[in-house]
């Protein structure tokens, strides 16, 4: 808890918060040959305290531990995102360290939103600050209930960000004091976990039992249609050819699942159209055309590969080449800000990649880390041309309609401009250099316009007045990059791939 000197019983405040729970499921105190205390602690706290990193850089506060669980708590009615993330990027770091280990601590995470009231509590000779409300036993229920690598998240947190991911309805959980039960919802988290948290959970349901679409009545009755988004579950066959196996991330246009291609015996990636989305924009399934008809005519091997597009019992996809790594936002998120010899190879990768998909008049424009795929190879892949235009013909998005990524997008696609070059993916890729280098965004804000309108009209920071251990040669190029006026930019991607390579030598890389 935390403590505080001078606290009163009965004096505190109600407030919104997302309370975030972790339960450690694998405790190295169960595990043979581990049965020194030393190593029970020294691997529980190595455990715990990289969670609590996660917590605090997502803008959280660690409340307690409690043996091997952990309590933290984002305040706020907005702060469910950032606590959802938070979790992802947990379960992910888990993954990534625990590769291979004999001795692998996975956490099962709860998340859940509501009010809660922040006081005093103890006794007369210690009094802690902590906060109590449903919202606290919900969260802890949900991490308790949790598999191995699993996120559960309550109605109430589910409903908030419903349109930013992809979850799925399990057993509602009942709690004593509360009339209706709580409904829960497991999230796609894109762990390799994921499949195995689903066979766990089918296997444990009694018959009839097992999860079930959102909206459905219930374990008893479990009503799905014979083929929707939410029902391409592991096992599921989907144009008699591809068998899901689990789900690898999720955006507002669609779900890409890990699938098996039957006819060709080789994992594929399947983005799957969200049917809502095509319902209320028919030009997306354009746009969703166009990207396999672009990323087709670009062939290298630092872009994912796209095979086709196919339609089956009312869902659209596309297959693409199966990439087994993460995005290099997942890395940003659980290392910080990346040494620069390692930030130079991914940064020359993206900008080959990038090239071919210049030198074929194509504009990416929704550069961002979350489109870098990074292979365990060591091997940069850009994805994602769903958005894209060919440099020579009208785009299928209208003038004024602002689509890309805010975070990361250019002056001039902030503003909405039909006709954009080259050089707006230049200024996007600046924008990833300054974070994958630095740790964090140039620019914030409450909200996505907010962040667009700083892009057009703020100088952002330099990057060595957030992370002085930047060369300046590398700082240089990243300000030239990031220039509001596109004259004052690299014109082509290949004169900043030159400079890339320029400094790569030991001597530049020395910070001054």
């Amino acid at each position: 808890m935390i403590q505080r000197s001078g606290a009163n019983i009965g004096v505190g405040e109600r407030q919104p918060v997302t309370v975030l729970f972790s339960d450690l499921k694998s405790h190295a105190a169960f595990r043979d040959g581990v049965s020194e205390p030393a190593d029970v602690l020294s691997r529980v706290n190595d455990a715990l305290s990289r969670q609590a990193e996660l917590v605090k850089r997502y803008g959280g506060l660690v409340d307690k531990f409690i043996g091997d669980r952990m309590m933290a708590v984002f305040k706020g009615d907005d702060r469910v995102w950032p606590a959802i993330s938070c979790a992802i990027s947990i379960q992910h770091l888990m993954e990534l360290d625990d590769a291979g280990s004999d001795h692998v601590l996975v956490p099962g995470i709860g998340v859940s939103a509501g009010d809660a009231v922040f006081g005093a509590v103890g006794s007369a000779d210690r009094l802690d600050y902590s906060l109590l409300g449903p919202v606290v036993h919900i969260a802890g229920r949900l991490a308790s209930e949790a598999l191995p690598g699993d996120v559960l998240l309550s109605q109430d947190a589910f409903e908030t960000v419903k349109d930013r991911i992809s979850g799925e309805a399990i057993t509602p959980m009942k709690l004593h004091g509360v009339d209706e039960p709580v409904g829960v919802f497991s999230l796609a988290t894109g762990t390799m976990r994921q499949s195995q948290i689903f066979e766990a959970r089918s296997a444990a349901a009694p018959d009839g039992e097992g999860t079930w679409a959102a909206g459905a009545g219930g374990p008893e009755e479990p009503q799905r249609p014979a083929m929707t988004l939410s029902s391409l579950e592991p096992g599921t066959i989907l144009a008699k050819r591809y068998e899901i196996r689990r789900v690898l991330g999720s955006g507002g246009m669609g779900v890409v699942f890990q699938a098996h291609d039957r006819d060709l015996d080789e994992p594929v990636a399947l983005k799957v159209l969200r049917p809502e989305t095509l319902s209320m924009d028919p030009s997306i399934l354009e746009r969703f055309k166009t990207e396999i008809r672009v990323a087709r005519r670009i062939a290298h091997r630092n872009i994912v590969r796209t095979f086709d597009f196919g339609e089956a019992d009312g869902i659209q996809f596309i297959s693409m080449e199966f990439v087994q790594g993460m995005t290099l936002k997942q890395l940003i998120r659980s290392r910080g800000c990346l040494p620069v010899n390692v930030g130079l190879q991914i940064a020359k990768q993206t900008c080959a990649g990038l090239a071919a998909a210049h030198e074929a008049k194509v504009v990416h424009r929704d550069v961002k880390p979350q489109n870098i795929m990074l292979t365990y190879q060591s091997e940069v892949k850009l994805m994602d041309f769903g958005i894209v235009r060919e440099q020579e013909k009208v785009s299928t998005t209208q003038t004024g309609l602002v689509m890309g990524t805010p975070d990361y997008m250019s002056p001039e696609q902030a503003q909405g401009k039909s006709d954009l070059d080259f050089r707006s993916d230049i200024y996007s890729v600046g924008v990833v250099f300054f974070e994958m280098f630095t740790g964090a965004l140039p620019f914030s804000g409450d909200s996505a316009f907010s962040v667009a309108l700083k892009h057009v009209h703020e100088v952002a920071p330099t990057p060595r007045s957030v992370n002085p251990t930047i060369p300046e040669a590398l700082e240089a190029i990243i300000v030239r990059c990031m220039a509001k006026d596109p004259a004052e930019r690299y014109q082509q991607i290949g004169e900043l791939q030159a400079d890339l390579y320029r400094i790569s030598s030991p001597a530049k890389l020395t910070p001054a």
